[in-house]
């Protein structure tokens, strides 16, 4: 089993975090993966803990190297 702990986030940091990942999530639904990739990594910098955002953005760059 693999354990990664992450320094604790300010609820400021966590907020905008969730909405950066929001935004990032309704770009790549769209079909916008640049930008989804942009607000996805914008959100993991603010809450690197955030698996959400992390599958998102994983899920964004596929999609666009297919796009390639």
């Amino acid at each position: 089993e693999i354990v990664v702990h992450y320094e604790e986030e300010s609820g400021s940091a966590r907020f905008e975090a969730a909405r950066l990942a929001e935004k990032g999530a309704k770009r790549a639904a769209e079909g916008d993966y640049l930008k989804a990739v942009e607000l996805l990594k914008r959100s993991l910098i603010l809450q690197p803990s955030l698996r959400s955002a992390r599958r998102d953005l994983a899920m964004s760059y596929a999609h666009h190297l297919q796009l390639l």
